[in-house]
This record gives structure tokens, C-alpha cells and sequence, in this order.
């Protein structure tokens, strides 16, 4: 008897058990979100959203025209470096004195640029300090010597196109600096904005000493240590253009 009624209770505790584990299973949130799925989703569509701006963001121009720049909405950088000092970076500014871009059938082929080299400014230095004293040395006749000779000029003389890409362009032209030209070559982007002004921007580096400016090199003097500067230098522009009415 007393052998019926304990099999009888370790039944119900089974039976109510396996009811309890069935209940929790039915009303439990499933393991197998969708969250996940939704999120790459999202991710897709933001993804594809990025590329659809940045593809509109690069219009090649249309059109035929002068395109003149304007001079306060453009920027022009510089960049030196003293290669055997770690991270020795000295930077700044100069301004476009004027410019224009010569565009046909949607297509660069040709311009100009004058650079006011009397406007350089050092915006940071290696050491961190002593701004202007690197300002006055770059004006002077260790380097650019502006007060003999102002300004910089620079004429294209041929733009190749990237088949591939519309708004880019392989740039070849004469960079005039005291009074020496040499030919330069550089990749550039040229592109229309919304209210249909242009953009040319390019970034490349300059061996300054082709053009004179031999203070610190090292492939013309010996035993500068660690004061040696890099005859490279950086340069970078972003052209603001608006077509000529």
C-alpha cells in the first residue's frame, strides 16, 4: 500500500515537473531574436545611405566655362618634417592670391594660380613652440625670401582624366618659386557642388631643393645631426570655383 502511494506521488511530481518546464518554454521570450537580423539590416541601409551621399558628394562638372576661384573660401596647407626626430611635424597656411580653372565639355583643361607667399604662417611647430620665430625664418632668404620674391605661381599645362572616375584627374604643370620653374605632376579631384560651384582639391609633395631652398637638407650639406629637414614638403588646397557669368 504504503509502496502504491509513494509511486503514486513521485508521478505527480514528475507530471507536474515536465507540465512547469512546458509552461516556461511556451511563455518564455524565443532565444532566436530577430534584433540581430534588424540591426544588419539597419547597418546595410545606413552602409548603402553612406555611399548614395558619398556618390553624390563627387558630381563630375558639366559644361563649359571659367571658373574663378574664390580666394576666402579656399584653404592651402603646407607640411615640413625633420626625419630623425620622431613625430617633428611643423605646419601652416598660406594664401591663394587669385586663380581659375579653364573647364570644357565637362573636362579640365587647363588654369592658373598665384600663391602670396607673404602671407605664410606657421600654425604649429615640431617643439611646440616659437611660431613666429619658424614663420620669419621660412620668409626669409634660408627659404622663400618673400620680400624679393612675393608670391608663387603655378600653370596647368595638361589634365588627364580617370576613365574610371570622372572627377579625377592626373594634373601636370610649372611651378614657379623665386624665379625657378620646374614641371610638377599630382593627382586632383574636381567636382560640383549642390549650387554648382567647383571643388579642386589635390595633396602631394614638393622637393623644395629643385626650386633652391637648400637650408637643412641633407643631400647638400654633411654633419646637420638630428637639425637635418626633410627636402620634401606637403602641400594641400581645396579650391572653391564659380563659374565666370
Amino acid at each position: 500500500m504504503n509502496k502504491k502511494i509513494t509511486i503514486g506521488v513521485i508521478a505527480l511530481i514528475i507530471v507536474a515537473a515536465v507540465a512547469y518546464i512546458t509552461t516556461r518554454q511556451t511563455s518564455a521570450p524565443s532565444t532566436t531574436s530577430t534584433e540581430p537580423a534588424l540591426s544588419a539590416t539597419n547597418m546595410e541601409q545606413e552602409s548603402m545611405s553612406s555611399m548614395d551621399h558619398t556618390t553624390m558628394s563627387k558630381t563630375p562638372l558639366t559644361g563649359s566655362g571659367t571658373y574663378v576661384f574664390d580666394v576666402n573660401e579656399s584653404s592651402f596647407t603646407w607640411e615640413g618634417k625633420k626625419p630623425l626626430i620622431s613625430n617633428y611635424v611643423d605646419t601652416g597656411t598660406v594664401k591663394i592670391k587669385q586663380g581659375q580653372a579653364e573647364v570644357r565639355d565637362g573636362k579640365l583643361v587647363g588654369g592658373s594660380a598665384v600663391v602670396d607667399l607673404t602671407t605664410i604662417s606657421a600654425t604649429q611647430t615640431g617643439k611646440g613652440s616659437g611660431n613666429e620665430m619658424l614663420q620669419k625664418h621660412i620668409m626669409s632668404s634660408d627659404f622663400f625670401d618673400t620680400t624679393k620674391f612675393p608670391e608663387a605661381t603655378f600653370a596647368i599645362t595638361s589634365a588627364t582624366q580617370d576613365p574610371s572616375d570622372p572627377t579625377k584627374y592626373t594634373v601636370q604643370g610649372d611651378l614657379k618659386i623665386k624665379d625657378v620653374s620646374e614641371k610638377v605632376t599630382f593627382d586632383a579631384t574636381l567636382t560640383q557642388e549642390a549650387d554648382g560651384d567647383a571643388l579642386f582639391h589635390a595633396r602631394t609633395s614638393l622637393d623644395r631643393t629643385k626650386w633652391g631652398l637648400k637650408y637643412g637638407s641633407g643631400s647638400f650639406f654633411k654633419d646637420l645631426g638630428d637639425k637635418v629637414i626633410d627636402d620634401l614638403f606637403s602641400v594641400e588646397f581645396k579650391v572653391h570655383a564659380t563659374l565666370q557669368k
